[in-house]
C-alpha cells in the first residue's frame, strides 16, 4: 500500500515536526539530542499505524463504504448530532470511511502519529 517514497515523506514529516522539542543542554559538557533510534523508529511506526488503522477503526465505528451502518456508534453520533450539516465532522468521517483519507489526510495523520511515537520512544528513553 505503502511505498519506499511514503515512508520517506514519514520519516521527513517526523523530524520536522518534532524538531521543536529538542531540548537545550545549558552548561553540559556532552550534547543532548532529542533523537536516538528508539525516537526515530517509533516515530516511524507511529506515522504508518495512523495511516493503516484509520480506515479500519472508522469501519468499525461504521463509517462504510455504503453509507453509515444501523445500530453503530457512527448512527449513534449522527442521532446525537441531529441534522448533519456537510463539511461538519459526522460527514468528514462519513467521507474518509466511504473514500478513503485522500494524500493531504494520510499526510496529516502520519505526521502526528510520528510525532506521537516520537514523543512515546522519548519518554521511554529518558
Amino acid at each position: 500500500m505503502f511505498g519506499r517514497q511514503s515512508l520517506s515523506v514519514v520519516l521527513l514529516l517526523f523530524l520536522l515536526t518534532t524538531s521543536a522539542f529538542a531540548r537545550d543542554c545549558g552548561d553540559c559538557k556532552q550534547e543532548s539530542s532529542f533523537w536516538s533510534f528508539k525516537t526515530i523508529g517509533f516515530g516511524i511506526v507511529g506515522g504508518v499505524v495512523a495511516v493503516v488503522a484509520a480506515p479500519v477503526v472508522l469501519t468499525a465505528a461504521g463509517f462504510t463504504a455504503g453509507g453509515i451502518a444501523a445500530g453503530s456508534l457512527a448512527a449513534a453520533a449522527m442521532s446525537a448530532t441531529g441534522p448533519v450539516a456537510a463539511g461538519g465532522v459526522i460527514a468528514g468521517l462519513q467521507s474518509v470511511g466511504a473514500a478513503g483519507l485522500g494524500a493531504v489526510g494520510a499526510g496529516v495523520l502520519a505526521t502526528a502519529g510520528a510525532a506521537t511515537g516520537g514523543l512515546v520512544g522519548k519518554a521511554l528513553d529518558d
